[in-house]
């Protein structure tokens, strides 16, 4: 009896947290459910943080005004693209059109920002409904877009063919007349192009240089007439 009652001392002795522990945890049925459910509310609440987080970074991509892709894109997208080990990399199909809206800064003085945003807004939605629908446009600055065209038939003469469409859709784009809280203007740009040329271009951020000062060079030609 006495080695019994020992035995039993040491026990209580020993263990004593562990007999509390047990007492108090509860293994119900409906227990089990609540925690099950607040495991699946955690991984909820991981997959919807995940996928804000690569909402944010699509967003990162897109000009908010426009809905246009903006630099950091059109960075990425030499980065990416023209890599040689890219499985689409080929200079020879790429050609570049550089445009600046001309006016932009006369418009925001006369008719405030929100008349020049408008302006940029229209401009966008005309070039997207412009050019191929494989072609991307790109909004790198203010007043400035790039549209990234592809020679899909290898066209030797691209560049020319790029250019004499450009000066079609001007044309166009002088029929379009915005309004702005009652006041009207019209959509002018200056646009230039370029095609990759192995001859002359290191690399495509050579051939969109060459479309810039191209571009230069027809904004120049359009300040004689350039009236609103």
């Amino acid at each position: 009896m006495h080695a019994e009652k020992e035995h039993s001392n040491l026990a209580q002795t020993i263990y004593p947290e562990q007999i509390e522990i047990d007492t108090e945890l509860d293994f119900s049925h409906e227990n089990f459910l609540e925690i099950l459910k607040e495991n699946q509310n955690l991984r909820q609440e991981n997959l919807e943080l995940k996928e804000e987080l690569e909402k944010s970074r699509n967003e990162s991509l897109v000009d908010p005004l426009t809905d246009c892709l903006n630099l950091r894109y059109f960075n990425k997208f030499l980065d990416e693209h023209f890599n040689p080990e890219h499985p689409e990399f080929d200079h020879n199909k790429t050609a570049f059109i550089y445009i600046d809206i001309d006016g932009l800064g006369a418009i925001n003085n006369k008719y405030r920002h929100e008349a020049g945003n408008l302006l940029i807004k229209t401009a966008a939605e005309f070039f997207i409904k412009s050019f191929h629908e494989k072609d991307i446009v790109i909004r790198i600055h203010g007043d400035e877009f790039v549209i990234i065209c592809e020679n899909y038939n290898n066209d030797p003469d691209f560049e020319d063919k790029l250019k004499i469409k450009i000066k079609k859709i001007m044309e166009l784009a002088k029929k379009i007349i915005i309004v702005f809280e009652g006041n009207e203007f019209r959509l002018r740009f200056s646009a230039g192009a370029a095609a990759y040329n192995m001859r002359i271009d290191k690399n495509p951020k050579a051939t969109c240089s060459r479309s810039e000062i191209d571009m230069y060079v027809n904004k120049e030609d359009n300040r004689s007439d350039d009236q609103w």
